[in-house]
């Protein structure tokens, strides 16, 4: 598809898990792979930078018209890592889990 290979955690492939609709986690990986084989590439407001983290962690905003979802993730070369995909209310919270 894209350039960049997409690797799951497995915490957020629990947190994929956890999703209650399946409909709902589909549409989340399809948007995962649809922005970020491309360009994982910061490109605000839907791709940015986490600020005050020692090592790169970006966030990707994906709307699933139920619900908003954060995915954390980093990459180099041409893999992109995701490291978690939480409900926007939860973001926070694990912002700080990665200081």
């Amino acid at each position: 598809m894209g350039s960049f290979h997409i690797e799951y955690y497995p915490r957020a492939k629990k947190d994929l898990e956890k999703v209650n609709d399946s409909r709902e986690a589909v549409k989340i990986i399809d948007e995962i792979e649809r922005q970020l084989s491309i360009s994982p590439f910061p490109n605000p407001p839907r791709k940015k930078k986490i600020q005050g983290i020692s090592s790169p962690l970006y966030r990707l905003r994906i709307d699933t018209g139920r619900d908003s979802y954060r995915v954390f993730y980093t990459f180099q070369s041409i893999q992109v890592v995701i490291l978690r995909v939480v409900k926007k209310k939860d973001a926070d919270k694990i912002i700080k889990s990665f200081r």
